[in-house]
This record gives C-alpha cells, sequence and structure tokens, in this order.
C-alpha cells in the first residue's frame, strides 16, 4: 500500500490536488464532472486497476446492439486504454484497465494515461446517450489531437 500511497501523492502534486485513498482503499477522482474514476490496487499490491461507470444500458435491443460494438471496441488490436465490460445486476457499460504499479514511470505519464482513459470513456458516453451504438470510428480512440480532448478539471 505504501508504494500505492506515494503514486498518489505524486500524481495529486502534477495535478495540483491532494489525493488519498479512503478506507476501502480506494481513490476517486471526478474528472471534469462528467467522468468518476476509480483508482485502487489489487490484492497483491502490485497492479493498479482503474475503472469507471459509462453509462447505464436498460435492457432493449438497443443495448444488445450495443454491447457488441462494446465487444468489437475491445477487441481492437490498437487498444490502448480501457477494456468494456457489461454489468447486468446495474445495467451499466463500465471501463476498467490494470496497470503494473512498478510500470508508471512519471506522473505526468500517467496523468496523460488518465486523460486518454477518461477521454474514451467520455466519447462512448456521449454517443450512447446520443442513440449511437458506438462512437464513430474515428472517434472510438482519442488521440492526441482529439476534438473532445479532456482537460483534466479535478474534483476529488
Amino acid at each position: 500500500m505504501a508504494r500505492f500511497e506515494e503514486m498518489l501523492i505524486e500524481l495529486g502534486d502534477e495535478l495540483d490536488t491532494t489525493l488519498h485513498a479512503d478506507e476501502m482503499r480506494v481513490c476517486r477522482i471526478e474528472i471534469n464532472e462528467t467522468i468518476e474514476v476509480q483508482l485502487e490496487m489489487d490484492s497483491t499490491d502490485t497492479f493498479l486497476i482503474i475503472a469507471c461507470q459509462v453509462i447505464e444500458l436498460p435492457p432493449g435491443k438497443f443495448r444488445e446492439k450495443a454491447v457488441l460494438d462494446i465487444l468489437r471496441a475491445n477487441d481492437y488490436l490498437n487498444k490502448q486504454v480501457g477494456i468494456f465490460s457489461y454489468l447486468p445486476k446495474i445495467n451499466m457499460l463500465v471501463m476498467h484497465d490494470k496497470i503494473l504499479l512498478a510500470s508508471i514511470n512519471s506522473p505526468t505519464d500517467f496523468v496523460e494515461y488518465l486523460k486518454r482513459f477518461s477521454e474514451r470513456a467520455y466519447l462512448w458516453r456521449q454517443s450512447i446517450k446520443g442513440g449511437k451504438t458506438h462512437p464513430d470510428d474515428s472517434l472510438a480512440e482519442p488521440t492526441d489531437d482529439s476534438p473532445h480532448s479532456i482537460e483534466m478539471g479535478l474534483k476529488t
């Protein structure tokens, strides 16, 4: 847990805010009041788990089509951040990832990763809210020059 706490302090310094884990060993970061990203360590304290709820997908034909597109998105060879899952108990599309904590070279690199992670979740949320089962192909993976780029506006 010590390395996780160190990483949160370094990340907080980079973001000019105070980050800390709660009693459940979880740190939640709200980005631009749109995406809440959760950070926690796995049970071995080796991997950092990153997760967020993207959007609710209630039962119906739209959900069936959206879940198929989500599975296709998980299969992209160029996928760089996040894996989608569907939680039927709560009808929720979630995105998550797992990173070897020792592989995080700097807080700056991790901030860039969080931007891409939250941007991808946001693009999918906006598409589904707009009645599309997936973002346009050009928007499926955020890029550095994405017109929907999210700046790290934080609320912890």
